[in-house]
């Protein structure tokens, strides 16, 4: 432990004096940074408790292991600068959960849409980015690819802001270590008996500690999550028609997201260590799910709640970004000036949500004559009034730049989504829970259903009416004591896409696995093959051997992806331990990537002026046929009929697009 401690301080020093250092990601279990001199952390909640919690060896009993995993999660993250033991210059000493804002800039090395995460801490899982980044001090030894995790939950996190790779970022927020990811390697040996391994004392038979060596932990550096982010990209505004072979010019875009509504990573609830592991399942609740002044009726978005009601998922008060301590200020690089006195054109688009308070951004523009590399510097209000008198508590922007009279040559190239082509739904044959009636009391009865109705009926509070949600009750009433269907196949796809960095989101999906031809499993390879019209187009302006970059992606829901939103005693309370644990383990399956580059001139057309279209099938996924009933569609062998294997076949859609270069 002294190690890690002396190598934490040499660390601050370095980097306060501009040295590049690594973070020591081992500094993540010491008594320091799990106490912070309260170690060790006695009470549920207790101010200063910080660090990350490793799990044992497994032992053999899925049960006890299972549970025994819960540690790494309590708390999932925690501020890697409050772990940094004084004295040293630049040291964060602020009190777990708490940690300074601190800015990370680099490159974007991988951008890819939400996959699984644990719903416990999340309302929706994470769109993940990779930083390149240009201080490596802010990396830790756990990051073994050299890049700074960037993760902001994806319901949360506007499309127009997810990255490309290549983009340029700035961000601000809670840097952090991933505690449910400590992987130690190599591991550990007990005090008291050299050949037996060990993470942490518990392995050992006590009064035998995990130091002889103790274990080496790989713990990863990530921003996570941002508060203030700027993505900026080479894109290209309208040009003056005016002697122009090109209807547009270079531009540098930036687009802004400022906000205190991040998710669990961001909730104080949620990151707040608790004395008892146990605690995650059983205790917390950090999830309101009520309206705000009808507080006995659950809710998950405004609509379920009365007018001038809100759906509190999250306490606002326990939100940890503080939004209006500071400005948030950063400079814009600009395309290559024509000449040292073009004219600056800057155009804005704002993505300003329903009642969102936005300040308008202040600009120093650069001065002629211009230098090689002008910027714009940029600077936005958070900690002013507005001239309402309200406070600014989110900034979402789109900022535009270039000359006027830059004539580089930009080929405009459309990508049109027209439909999409399902071949598989990637789902298992038998469901994580079978459709069963809860039990109003907490857990499962063991009667059938097919729909609510099947079940017992509720009353709503105030009439009395028969109800099984609160939809069933006036717009001021909720249902109480219901029993409902649940359990069953989890029906739908998540399924993004992008085109140099422009994402959307692929719509009526919702169904898939649960309509025909994919009504109910088993599954059959269709006949023919369904299609879903889809609407997407992309203008990029880009040169003319420039490439354009499409990458597809996304998940097949399963019954975890049910349990976002919640707390897990609520769920456990629903399920029981034994269904909820079944649950949880039920992960979404993955029906495929397609990512391709079509390059300049053409750009996979045979001309410009020439409508190409493409169809293009996902890889990489977990479909599959069974290896003797091949007509039968499966995820493992388990979906097919005894003694078969399921042999992979990939993804279960295809991509029908067109390409044009527009002259």
């Amino acid at each position: 432990m002294k190690h890690w401690l002396v190598v934490a301080g040499l660390l601050v020093c370095g980097v306060a004096s501009g040295a590049m250092a690594q973070v020591d990601s081992n500094i993540a279990v010491t008594p320091y940074a799990q106490g912070r001199g309260i170690a060790p952390c006695v009470s549920p909640g207790n101010t200063g408790c910080g660090g990350c919690y490793p799990d044992g060896l497994p032992s053999g009993d899925p049960l006890a292991d299972a549970l025994a995993q819960l540690p790494k999660v309590n708390p999932e993250w925690q501020g890697i600068a409050t772990m940094i033991q004084p004295p040293a210059p630049g040291a964060d000493l602020s009190l777990p959960p708490n940690a300074t804002p601190v800015r990370i800039t680099g490159t974007i090395g991988l951008s890819k849409s939400p996959g699984d995460d644990f719903p416990g801490s999340h309302v929706s899982p994470d769109y993940n980015a990779e930083i390149i980044p240009d201080d490596v001090s802010r990396l830790a030894t756990g990051n073994g690819n050299n890049r700074v995790e960037f993760e902001h939950e994806g319901d949360l996190f506007p499309l127009y802001m997810w990255a490309g790779e290549g983009d340029k970022v700035i961000a601000e927020g809670r840097w952090i270590f991933d505690c449910g990811h400590p992987d130690p390697g190599p591991l550990g040996k007990c005090s008291n008996n050299a050949s037996k391994s060990c993470v942490i004392d518990s392995d050992c038979t006590s009064p035998g500690t995990c130091t002889s060596p103790p274990p080496n932990f790989a713990f990863q550096s990530e921003l996570h999550p941002p508060q203030a982010t700027v993505m900026i990209r080479d894109k290209s505004l309208p040009a003056s028609k005016t002697g122009r072979t090109s209807p547009a010019i270079p531009a540098k875009q930036a687009d802004v997201y400022i906000s205190a509504n991040n998710g669990g990573a961001g909730d104080r609830c949620t990151v707040t260590h608790l004395a008892s592991a146990s605690d995650v399942l059983f205790s917390k609740s950090c999830y309101l799910n009520h309206c705000s002044v009808t507080v006995g009726r659950s809710c998950r978005s405004n609509s379920d709640c009365a007018a001038n009601e809100t759906c509190l998922i999250y306490d606002p008060a326990g939100r940890l970004a503080n939004v209006n301590a500071s400005d948030f200020a950063f400079d814009l690089p600009l395309p290559s000036p024509p000449s040292m006195t073009s004219t600056l054109q800057i155009k804005m688009q704002s993505f300003k949500p329903k009642g969102g308070q936005m300040p308008k951004p202040v600009f120093t523009l650069p001065t002629q004559p211009y230098g090689p590399s002008p910027t714009v510097h940029v600077v936005v209000p958070m900690s002013a009034l507005l001239a309402n008198g309200k406070m600014p508590d989110v900034f979402a922007e789109r900022i535009s730049a270039g000359w006027k009279e830059d004539v580089t040559a930009l080929t405009h190239v459309q990508v049109k989504f027209k439909k999409l082509h399902l071949t598989n739904p990637v789902k298992h044959s038998a469901a994580a829970l079978n459709r069963v009636c809860t039990d109003p009391n907490g857990g499962l009865t063991a009667t059938s259903c097919t729909t609510d109705t099947d079940c017992m009926a509720g009353n709503c509070a105030s009439s009395g009416k028969s109800c099984y949600s609160n939809k069933d009750c006036s717009k001021k009433d909720f249902c109480a004591g219901p029993s409902n269907c649940v359990g069953g196949l989890t029906p739908g796809w998540r399924l993004w896409a992008e085109v140099n960095g422009d994402w959307v989101k692929f719509k009526k999906l919702e169904t898939v696995g649960a309509t025909a031809p994919f009504t109910a499993p088993p599954y059959a390879v269709p006949s023919p093959i369904p299609t879903i019209t889809e609407s997407f187009t992309f203008n990029e302006y880009v040169p003319p051997m420039g490439a354009i970059h499409l990458k597809v992606s996304g998940r097949s829901l399963n019954c975890l992806n049910t349990l976002f939103g919640g707390n897990l005693k609520d769920g456990l309370a629903t399920y029981g331990l034994g269904g909820g644990a079944g649950c949880l383990n039920a992960g979404s399956t993955d029906p495929g990537t397609i990512d391709l580059t079509l390059n300049g001139p053409n750009f996979g057309t045979t001309g410009p002026g020439q409508l190409t279209t493409f169809t293009t099938a996902a890889t990489g996924g977990d479909g599959g046929t069974c290896s003797m009933t091949t007509t039968q569609l499966c995820v493992d062998s388990a979906d097919c009929p005894g003694g078969e294997t399921c042999v992979s076949s990939g993804g279960g859609y295809q991509l029908e697009y067109t390409v044009k270069v527009i002259p």
